[in-house]
């Protein structure tokens, strides 16, 4: 077998000043990359894909879904049919943000209704009922 360590007479070579300034720095080595050890060549990255941009969603459509989920359900009804009329002229996204914002509003309003006239129907059951307790008989004492 034959001996492949280099004889200690043979001068091995001076790295550049250049590279070592260059590395201790923390820059990219020059050198491109080594081959693969099968023999292929590595692969090149790949060029990034352009950005595509879809339509821009309709501004009222946020605000009508954002006002009805909050308790404003007028103003999201109101803000969701205006919304629906401009995505329709303009071709902008947003239809679906607009519509749930209408049909939550719509749903809120009606909750309104029902706790007004829940309310007012509670003060005239309680308050006839309560009436007839104040006709109390205290006989002769005068509270």
């Amino acid at each position: 077998m034959a001996d492949t360590t280099p004889p200690a007479s043979a001068e091995v070579p001076e790295p550049d000043a250049a590279a070592t300034n260059a590395a201790a720095a923390g820059a990219a080595p020059t050198t491109p990359p080594a081959a693969s050890p099968y023999g292929q060549p590595y692969a090149q990255p790949y060029a990034q894909q352009p950005y595509a941009v879809g339509p821009k969603t309709n501004t009222l459509a946020i605000v009508s879904l954002v006002l009805s989920i909050i308790g404003i359900s007028i103003g999201g009804v109101i803000a969701g049919h205006i919304a629906l009329k401009q995505i329709k002229e303009r071709g902008e996204a947003g239809h679906g943000l607009a519509l749930a914002g209408a049909i939550i509003g719509w749903v809120g309003c009606a909750a309104y209704v029902i706790a007004i006239v829940l309310t007012i129907l509670s003060f005239v059951v309680f308050g006839t009922a309560l009436w007839g307790f104040s006709s109390y008989d205290y006989g002769d004492y005068n509270y």
